[in-house]
């Protein structure tokens, strides 16, 4: 059985204090709970993705780096990357680079995030077409990190494109479910691992 942490940055008030931290000491916060989450044996720490709410953790890659550097052998995870929002070939150069730095300790879980329909407005998306999105941006990411010289015709067109760096080694890519069944047919056709928010 593999252990981990999952957060999504929150910036709430202390429960006993009513004290609210600052954005820098909840971000610093955020590296320390990776290092002790290794320190204590857990086997990961998966970092949400947020855009314009009071979860303020918006830049998993650069906060998964930070606690890459102090550790060495916590799996570096997401608890989503909101693919559906994001450019593939960013996601692909990003998660690839944490990968290479952390010699493959990179994973990706990969959520529509259409809890907020605000996050596609901040983006200049269509929340009405967030499925869409979700399943041409995943699949393309998955291209891109497993072939080169990719080639798409889909929302994302890409006519012969080689993200780098190239991951590590095979870097997991995994499908955030949430409360439809669309989420489960989109990692059996994907033939990827499925992580699902609560049991």
């Amino acid at each position: 059985m593999e252990t981990g942490l999952l957060t999504l940055g929150d910036l709430l008030p202390d429960p006993n204090t009513g004290i609210c931290r600052t954005e820098s000491e909840r971000h610093r916060t955020l590296v320390e709970q990776g290092v002790l989450a290794e320190a204590i044996g857990m086997d990961a720490i998966h970092l949400g993705e947020h855009h314009g709410s009071s979860y303020q953790l918006s830049a998993p890659p650069v906060v998964l780096a930070a606690i890459g550097e102090r550790t060495e052998r916590l799996i570096l995870s997401t608890g989503v990357t909101l693919v559906a929002n994001l450019d593939p070939f960013r996601v692909a150069e990003d998660y690839s680079t944490l990968d290479v730095l952390t010699e493959g300790r990179a994973e990706i879980v990969a959520g529509r995030g259409a809890i907020y329909a605000r996050t596609f407005e901040i983006f200049g998306q269509n929340p009405e077409q967030s499925r869409e999105l979700y399943a041409d941006h995943i699949e393309l990411l998955l291209k891109l990190l497993r072939e080169e010289d990719v080639h798409s015709a889909g929302l994302r067109p890409l006519n012969g494109e080689t993200s780098r760096p190239r991951p590590y080694g095979e870097l997991p890519v995994w499908v955030g479910g949430g409360p439809s069944t669309a989420s489960v047919d989109l990692a059996a056709k994907l033939g990827c691992p499925l992580m699902l928010p609560s049991v």
